[in-house]
Protein backbone atom coordinates (compact mmCIF):
# COMPACT_ATOMS: atom_id res chain seq x y z
CA UNK A 1 0.00 0.00 0.00
CA UNK A 2 1.02 3.69 -0.80
CA UNK A 3 1.12 6.24 1.75
CA UNK A 4 -0.15 8.32 -1.35
CA UNK A 5 -3.64 6.94 -1.05
CA UNK A 6 -4.05 9.02 2.03
CA UNK A 7 -7.45 8.40 2.82
CA UNK A 8 -7.20 4.33 2.36
CA UNK A 9 -4.10 4.37 4.13
CA UNK A 10 -5.70 6.47 6.48
CA UNK A 11 -8.81 3.99 6.71
CA UNK A 12 -6.66 1.12 6.77
CA UNK A 13 -3.97 2.01 9.49
CA UNK A 14 -7.29 2.66 12.06
CA UNK A 15 -8.93 -0.41 11.45
CA UNK A 16 -6.39 -2.23 11.95
CA UNK A 17 -5.73 -0.65 15.05
CA UNK A 18 -9.29 -1.30 16.48
CA UNK A 19 -8.42 -5.18 15.20
CA UNK A 20 -5.33 -5.29 17.51
CA UNK A 21 -7.45 -3.87 19.96
CA UNK A 22 -9.92 -7.08 19.63
CA UNK A 23 -7.47 -9.82 18.65
CA UNK A 24 -4.17 -10.28 19.77
CA UNK A 25 -1.95 -9.90 15.81
CA UNK A 26 1.11 -8.40 14.83
CA UNK A 27 0.68 -5.03 13.09
CA UNK A 28 1.64 -6.40 9.90
CA UNK A 29 -1.74 -9.08 10.24
CA UNK A 30 -3.86 -6.67 12.02
CA UNK A 31 -3.05 -4.27 8.69
CA UNK A 32 -4.08 -7.50 5.95
CA UNK A 33 -6.62 -8.15 7.44
CA UNK A 34 -7.86 -4.40 7.47
CA UNK A 35 -6.82 -4.37 3.60
CA UNK A 36 -9.25 -7.61 3.12
CA UNK A 37 -11.98 -6.07 5.06
CA UNK A 38 -12.30 -3.04 2.67
CA UNK A 39 -11.75 -5.15 -0.10
CA UNK A 40 -14.96 -7.22 0.98
CA UNK A 41 -16.83 -4.36 1.41
CA UNK A 42 -16.43 -3.02 -2.09
CA UNK A 43 -17.30 -6.23 -3.37
CA UNK A 44 -20.13 -6.20 -1.47
CA UNK A 45 -21.15 -2.62 -2.07
CA UNK A 46 -20.99 -3.74 -6.31
CA UNK A 47 -22.20 -6.93 -6.16
CA UNK A 48 -21.73 -10.18 -4.67
CA UNK A 49 -18.54 -11.85 -2.49
CA UNK A 50 -18.20 -15.43 -1.08
CA UNK A 51 -16.42 -15.17 2.23
CA UNK A 52 -15.77 -16.95 5.40
CA UNK A 53 -15.86 -15.97 9.88
CA UNK A 54 -15.41 -17.45 13.01
CA UNK A 55 -18.59 -17.18 14.76
CA UNK A 56 -18.73 -16.62 17.87
CA UNK A 57 -19.30 -20.23 19.41
CA UNK A 58 -15.95 -21.30 16.99
CA UNK A 59 -17.73 -22.72 13.94
CA UNK A 60 -16.53 -21.53 10.96
CA UNK A 61 -19.46 -19.70 8.36
CA UNK A 62 -19.94 -19.91 5.18
CA UNK A 63 -21.53 -17.22 3.50
CA UNK A 64 -22.25 -15.04 0.08
CA UNK A 65 -23.32 -11.72 0.69
CA UNK A 66 -24.06 -8.55 -0.70
CA UNK A 67 -24.88 -4.60 0.05
CA UNK A 68 -26.14 -3.69 -3.69
CA UNK A 69 -29.48 -3.17 -2.02
CA UNK A 70 -28.54 -1.74 1.45
CA UNK A 71 -29.11 2.45 0.16
CA UNK A 72 -32.86 1.18 -0.95
CA UNK A 73 -33.61 -0.80 2.38
CA UNK A 74 -31.93 1.60 4.49
CA UNK A 75 -32.75 5.10 3.14
CA UNK A 76 -29.00 5.77 3.29
CA UNK A 77 -25.80 5.41 1.73
CA UNK A 78 -23.89 2.61 2.73
CA UNK A 79 -20.72 3.54 4.50
CA UNK A 80 -17.76 1.77 5.92
CA UNK A 81 -16.32 2.89 9.38
CA UNK A 82 -13.20 2.30 10.49
CA UNK A 83 -14.21 1.84 13.89
CA UNK A 84 -16.70 -0.19 13.59
CA UNK A 85 -16.08 -3.68 14.50
CA UNK A 86 -19.38 -5.53 13.28
CA UNK A 87 -20.13 -5.50 9.90
CA UNK A 88 -23.40 -5.51 8.12
CA UNK A 89 -24.37 -7.33 4.98
CA UNK A 90 -27.30 -9.33 3.32
CA UNK A 91 -27.00 -13.05 3.67
CA UNK A 92 -28.26 -14.49 0.43
CA UNK A 93 -28.09 -18.15 1.46
CA UNK A 94 -29.93 -17.04 4.74
CA UNK A 95 -32.33 -14.69 2.99
CA UNK A 96 -32.12 -11.98 5.76
CA UNK A 97 -29.68 -9.68 7.06
CA UNK A 98 -26.59 -10.29 9.45
CA UNK A 99 -23.80 -9.04 10.56
CA UNK A 100 -20.12 -10.74 11.84
CA UNK A 101 -16.98 -9.48 14.00
CA UNK A 102 -14.55 -7.95 11.72
CA UNK A 103 -11.59 -9.03 13.37
CA UNK A 104 -12.95 -12.87 13.03
CA UNK A 105 -12.80 -12.82 8.87
CA UNK A 106 -11.19 -15.23 7.55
Amino acid sequence: MRKGEDFHYQQVMFRAACIRKEKMVTMEEAIQLAEKIEVLFTCMLSGEAEFSYMRQDGEVEETRGTLTNYQKVFKRPCVSYPENVFMLYYDLKAERWRTFHVAFLL
